[in-house]
């Protein structure tokens, strides 16, 4: 496998995307209201639910692996015994920001994009 192409593109340095940014009333993909957290994508799942436990919360979706990143999971379909219950990880993406290779900033949002 060659990576050579990888050379020649604009790497973007996003290790320092790391913080919960806090925590916020919302509606899941159902309409019900939920308590959302509010993340960068480097954030892993040991952070998430750090976070989470002291309100008595737990993301829907919690893998085995607590490294595994916010943007890794949602880039890769993270998957985990309790996706017979609620879906994929993705599936509790109720909303992001997406940067553009043009620099340009999008939302991407459930309730938006229906």
């Amino acid at each position: 496998h060659n990576n050579d192409w990888k050379d020649k593109c604009h790497r973007v340095d996003v290790s320092s995307l790391k913080d919960i940014l806090g925590f916020k009333q919302g509606q899941d993909r159902s309409g019900n209201p939920c308590t959302l957290a509010v993340c960068e994508g480097q954030v892993t799942m040991k952070q998430l639910v750090e976070a989470c436990l002291p309100f008595g919360l737990i993301p829907y979706c919690v893998p085995e692996f607590p490294d595994f990143t916010v943007a890794g999971l949602i880039n890769g379909e993270g998957i985990q015994t309790s996706a017979f219950r609620y879906g994929l990880f993705t599936h509790s993406v109720m909303e992001m920001e997406i940067v553009l290779g043009n620099g340009t900033i999008i939302s991407s949002a459930t309730h938006l994009n229906e």
